[in-house]
């Protein structure tokens, strides 16, 4: 029963498998970096699922004994634990300011 939960956790967080992927590619493949497996894990969650949720969530899964050894896998771990720290809730409460400079294209023409 727990292993049907963990799945269905996985299947809800890493909903492309990405980081399963990430994880199990074998030594002699050239694997992308870490960084490009987070980007591309994020970009491919569902709109309402928060990304640091879904990081606090499968950190444990898929590292239960936490980072082991170098590498992408612990680079990996890292980058999620960094994501984890950064809940949507206490993000929305900073302030955002757009900074414009020179030559930006989304600057407007005053009227």
């Amino acid at each position: 029963m727990v292993g049907d939960a963990n799945r269905l956790l996985l299947d809800l967080y890493d909903p492309k498998a990405v980081l399963r992927q990430a994880l199990s590619a074998g030594p002699g493949w050239a694997a992308p970096s870490a960084h490009d497996y987070l980007l591309i894990w994020l970009v491919g969650l569902p709109a309402d699922i928060d990304p640091a949720r879904a990081a606090g969530s499968v950190l444990p899964l898929l590292f239960p004994g936490g980072s082991t050894g170098k590498g992408l896998d612990a680079q990996l771990y890292g980058l999620l634990q960094s994501v984890a720290c950064y809940p949507r809730d206490a993000l929305a409460g900073w302030p955002r300011r757009r900074r414009l400079r020179a030559g930006d294209r989304c600057r407007r023409p005053a009227a």
